[in-house]
């Protein structure tokens, strides 16, 4: 015996396909250019579909695999290369701004900066004048910005602390400060910006109790500080 359905029923029935036929999440595609953060190529975004490590010097053992998970999901910064993050490279004070520029996504940045050797048009030019703007960062002296200069571990502690004073927020006090080896290298302007930042759990120093203040900060650091202070503060 031959059913005949109704045409309501059968729309019913090509939805109800169309829906299930569907993926479990969207999946958003982003071109960025390149520049001196990494090879961006196609950033995807999406809170449901796991990350696909790229990288061939990033592996799951590793202790800074989810920070670097969390950066180049969020598309704070990338890799070096197709299939490298070079987690031991240095970066620059440049970079650690458009970091932030990128983290904060502004409108725009301001026209111009005071510092002479931040020239229009390049692709850290309108971060670090948003930076400067907002009181995030105040040069080296004499008009410098110093953006190809390496950044420090404890520069990178105080522009972090003002960051989040332009924010607005406070960071937790979840450890107590314990004064490292090499305590009397830290300068006295950065004293309390690492302070806040052991005491809150976002920057630790390294073994042999020491924080080597004046050490280059590296890509695994960076991206594992800005994963805790985005989790802890934002």
């Amino acid at each position: 015996m031959q059913i005949k359905l109704s045409r309501k029923i059968i729309s019913l029935f090509l939805s109800l396909a169309l829906i299930f036929s569907l993926p479990p999440a969207t999946v958003i595609s982003v071109s960025a250019a390149d520049n001196e953060l990494g090879s961006y190529g196609n950033l995807i975004y999406s809170n449901s579909v796991p990350w696909a490590n790229p990288f061939k010097d990033v592996r799951s053992s590793d202790l800074f695999y989810g920070d670097v998970e969390y950066t180049s999901m969020n598309g704070l910064f990338a890799g070096t290369g197709s299939d490298t993050f070079s987690p031991n490279t240095r970066m620059t004070r440049a970079m650690i701004v458009t970091v932030l520029f990128r983290l904060e996504i502004p409108s725009r940045g301001a026209n111009t900066t005071d510092f002479t050797d931040v020239p229009l048009g390049e692709w850290y030019s309108d971060a670090v004048a948003w930076a400067s703007e907002n009181g995030i960062v105040a040069g080296i002296g004499n008009n410098l910005f110093a953006p190809n200069a390496p950044i420090t571990r404890q520069d990178l502690t105080v522009i972090i602390t003002r960051y989040a004073e332009h924010m607005g927020k406070q960071f937790p006090v979840t450890l107590q400060y314990e004064t490292f080896a090499d305590e009397a290298d830290i300068s006295d302007y950065a004293k309390s910006a690492v302070k806040t930042l052991y005491c809150g759990g976002i920057m630790s120093g390294k073994p042999g109790s020491v924080f080597d203040p004046k050490g280059e900060a590296t890509r695994a650091e960076i991206a594992s500080v800005i994963h805790r202070f985005s989790e802890t503060v934002k």
